[in-house]
């Protein structure tokens, strides 16, 4: 066989070999209209998209990223392949968060400021409303792992609902300015942030119970975070400028951590030993070694970009 036509045969051979995943960590720049794009080994920017104005949740599912822009209302989708600013949807006042449901089929997005939810498909990107009672402020979701519940905290009448296929099906009275929701992985246990108890809330998912009432520093505890092996619950302060880690299995404190100016989301990577925490006011994100509960550093993006949601993606 000549050198010409083997030449020929490894360049067809390497055209035709399936594309290696990348895995990235998107961020939400809330004060310059953008979201960043980091490779996760890295942790070096590859790309910044302008999205809507203020985007602060985002989720993905499929090959896209959905982002909630709370200023001007919308949600901006990326294609996380080609990472570019696919499209952008009209979904109503002050859209604040995103969820996708457990079996992918469905967006959710808060409409702070309207008192609704807008319903997303994730594939052909059409919209429809859902109206909720007057001065709701729906703000932030979670979803439970086991039964595909999902659970919504507003703000406005200081309540949670329960969501299943676009109904409401229960309310439950809580604690004053409801944030987040992060749920151990057999769905029996729901910690709720308090933003304005300066508490983390144990529910029980059944019973809908409060279980404890665990005191953070605060002020203002936002969002939540469990592990993968459901060994530890961590809560951003984001006024503390700290985490607090809580063992979920008692409910007690663990440790608290100094982070930074203005903790925001957190995530933990699928294998749990490190968590990444957005931190706002240092236009920053850092990076937590699970294993030791320590931070490790702090990984700079633009100035006065204000990361707030963050999240992995993995394409290819």
């Amino acid at each position: 066989m000549s050198r010409n036509i083997i030449i020929g045969l490894l360049i067809l051979l390497g055209a035709c070999a399936p594309e290696q995943s990348k895995d990235f960590l998107f961020a939400a720049n809330q004060n310059d209209n953008s979201v960043s794009v980091l490779d996760a080994h890295t942790l070096t920017e590859v790309k910044r998209i302008a999205v809507g104005a203020k985007p602060i949740g985002l989720v993905a599912t499929g090959k896209r990223v959905f982002i909630a822009d709370e200023t001007s209302g919308t949600v901006s989708v990326i294609d996380t392949e080609r990472l570019v600013l696919e499209k952008t949807l009209t979904t109503g006042a002050g859209t604040h968060d995103v969820v996708v449901t457990r079996d992918g089929t469905k967006i959710y997005a808060t409409n702070l400021n309207n008192d609704s939810l807008s319903v997303i498909d994730p594939i052909t990107l059409s919209v429809k409303k859902i109206d909720l009672k007057p001065g709701t402020k729906p703000h932030a979701y979670g979803v439970n792992p086991a039964t595909g519940e999902i659970w919504l905290a507003n703000w406005g009448t200081n309540t949670i609902s329960i969501l299943n296929d676009d109904m409401i099906t229960a309310e439950i009275q809580t604690g004053k300015i409801p944030q987040h929701f992060i749920f151990t992985s057999d769905g029996n246990t729901v910690f709720a942030t308090m933003g304005g108890d300066n508490q983390t809330w144990a529910y029980g998912v059944n019973s809908h119970e409060v279980k404890k009432k665990i005191d953070v520093p605060g002020p203002r505890p936002t969002f939540n975070m469990i592990t993968p092996d459901d060994k530890y619950v961590l809560v951003s302060n984001t006024k503390g400028n700290q985490l607090t880690i809580i063992d979920p299995s008692t409910n007690e404190v663990v440790k608290h951590l100094y982070v930074g100016n203005g903790p925001e989301h957190i995530i933990v990577t699928p294998d749990g030993k490190t968590a990444y925490v957005s931190i706002g006011e240092d236009d920053a994100i850092a990076v937590i070694d699970i294993a030791t509960l320590t931070m490790e550093k702090h990984v700079q993006l633009a100035s006065g970009s204000h990361p707030h949601g963050i999240i992995l993606v993995r394409t290819g």
